[in-house]
């Protein structure tokens, strides 16, 4: 956060994102914020509908856009977070890091192959770049098995290329899956 020393203060949630992306002026003071999982957790709750308070969350991927996600989730109350990420000094760093700062279980999965999805998550998100490529068949590392509950999967922080639907072959449970929702534009 280089301009940080411009600023009078940093939010609690850009703090421990490590990143500001947002500056906010209160009276005379700057307040630098990061709104990246304000939003996705605001998509999570008006598109989805999805309260996030005690349920278990799987996240795909360790970079940005998973770090302020899990960052976001760990602060609105969500009992169980998995990142799941195919470099594991990234993923391992990025969980230490969140779970010290918010007091959340965090865990971490080396992601080797086809991941299965647990059958008891409640969201699944998607902060990878898998859904920016045209051919489908690429698309494909992860695998929902015989999931019961109800399951939600945002895409919210990537932009899908036309052509890609990661998961029209994996989820065939009764999933509720989200493609776009409120947080990002076309």
């Amino acid at each position: 956060m280089a301009f940080a020393v411009v600023l009078d203060e940093i939010g609690p949630d850009a703090a421990v994102i490590g990143a500001v992306n947002t500056v906010r002026r209160e009276g005379g003071r700057l307040i630098g914020e990061n709104t990246d999982g304000k939003g996705f957790l605001g998509g999570v709750r008006l598109d989805a509908g999805l309260d996030p308070r005690g349920i278990r969350a799987i996240v795909l991927g360790a970079g940005g856009a998973a770090r302020a996600i899990v960052t976001e989730l760990a602060l609105a109350g969500v009992w169980d977070i998995e990142v799941v990420n195919r470099s594991v000094e990234r993923g391992e760093r990025m969980v230490a890091e969140i779970a010290e700062k918010t007091k959340t279980p965090i865990s971490f999965t080396p992601w080797r192959g086809t991941y299965r999805i647990p059958k008891d998550a409640d969201l699944v998100v998607n902060a990878t770049s898998i859904g920016l490529y045209l051919d489908a068949d690429a698309c494909r590392p992860w695998s929902s098995g015989e999931s019961t509950r109800k399951c939600w999967f945002r895409t919210c922080s990537i932009r899908r290329k036309r052509g890609c639907s990661p998961l029209r072959a994996n989820w065939a449970c009764r999933c509720s899956t989200v493609y776009r929702c409120s947080c990002t534009r076309e």
